[in-house]
């Protein structure tokens, strides 16, 4: 910004800058603000970082999502923290899954009555919706164990956070219990009861 110059157009003043290297001022005194100035525009960074992580927290708020942000900062949680932290997209699944549920049911009714099956309005149609979400394994593990002897061998395989398949861990351990003797005895379940067979 040019205060007080003493040429009369733009041409001539970029002449004189380019050739001189210098700018001519009119000045009537030491009072007056004669010179050049260059305008700057100050961005407030502390506003503007603060705006920005207002946005972000907003946004997995209203999106109804997960900040990746916030599992750093809880570290080692506990069950019921990384529960709280799905909360949010839990309740947005849900409201999902009712949507496609009764929409995928009427989607396989109109196949079998296309393909003309039998009573295809009055079949049960079953839907299995599985959801995988961050747990804490140690903190599960621990409540399996805890109630191990107090609870059926059918719940500690679903409780079982290294179980993929409760069914076959069962029959894995049954299978161990045979072949524990050595000689995969297959009639060494009959003696699981605990009698005595030392009578003679």
């Amino acid at each position: 910004m040019l205060t007080n110059y003493g040429g009369e157009d733009l041409a001539t003043f970029m002449k004189a800058l380019k050739e001189d290297h210098a700018i001519k001022m009119d000045s009537v005194g030491p009072g007056d603000k004669s010179g050049v100035d260059k305008l700057t525009i100050d961005i407030p960074v502390e506003a503007r970082n603060s705006l920005l992580q207002v946005t972000k927290s907003d946004l997995f708020v209203e999106a109804q999502g997960i900040n990746p942000v916030d599992f750093k900062e809880i570290g080692n949680a506990s069950g019921a923290a990384i529960r709280a932290l799905y909360g949010h997209l839990e309740l947005k699944a849900s409201i999902t899954e009712s949507y496609f549920r009764d929409a995928l049911t009427e989607l396989v009714r109109a196949i079998l009555t296309w393909l003309r099956v039998f009573d295809a309005d009055g079949r049960k149609i079953t839907q299995t919706w599985t959801r995988t979400a961050i747990q804490n394994d140690l903190e599960q593990a621990q409540i399996v164990a805890q109630l191990a002897q107090y609870t059926s061998d059918e719940a500690v395989a679903k409780g079982n956070p290294l179980v993929d398949d409760p069914q076959q861990e069962l029959q894995d351990r049954q299978d161990d219990i045979v072949k524990r003797d050595g000689y995969d005895n297959p009639d060494a379940l009959n003696d699981v009861g605990g009698e005595d067979d030392d009578e003679a």
